[in-house]
């Protein structure tokens, strides 16, 4: 449907589809308030993944680096469904070595995945802080962020605050 007599386009008719595309980007030209409201929440998630970057920082140095005993909320998660799934399996077992040969894959299978929660939130995070700067969408900030993380670097673009993002995750990749 098109517009009505006083050239008002009814709310919900006209599809994303339909609106005009840019010619230099091939961008959707969306109105005024779609757009504030996209940057509103492109840099929300930016300051979403900076505060997530430093909870993960200091998840790292409470797990990884300090030489006293230290509580992080990630690796206090991970470990308490760790115990919950080996002890939950063990608890099946029948003969008491069988049971404690199982239970000696549990901490390196916390270790494992206490690691790879990290990564994972150091994904997220400079996904997310990619997000105003790229003008990417999530899964092809995720893409970027994840191959600086992980330092493979096949995904990354020209500018230079997107660069200097994607070298400080691959940075921060080598935990």
């Amino acid at each position: 449907t098109g517009p009505t007599a006083s050239g008002i386009v009814p709310f919900g008719t006209v599809s994303r589809c339909e609106c005009a595309r840019s010619s230099k980007q091939g961008a959707l030209l969306l109105p005024a308030a779609e757009r504030v409201m996209e940057e509103t929440l492109r840099w929300t998630g930016f300051a979403a993944g900076v505060l997530l970057a430093f909870g993960t920082d200091v998840a790292v140095m409470k797990t990884l680096i300090v030489p006293r005993r230290s509580w992080s909320f990630l690796a206090a998660g991970v470990g308490r469904w760790g115990f919950r799934i080996f002890h939950g399996i063990a608890a099946r077992f029948r003969s008491f070595d069988l049971a404690d040969r199982f239970l000696g894959f549990q901490a390196p299978t916390v270790v494992i995945l206490t690691l790879a929660s990290l990564l994972g939130a150091f994904t997220l995070a400079f996904a997310l802080m990619l997000l105003p700067w790229a003008d990417l969408s999530i899964g092809d900030a995720l893409r970027e962020a994840g191959s600086s993380v992980f330092t493979l670097g096949f995904v990354s673009s020209a500018t230079p605050v997107p660069t200097t993002l994607d070298v400080i995750a691959g940075a921060t990749g080598m935990i």
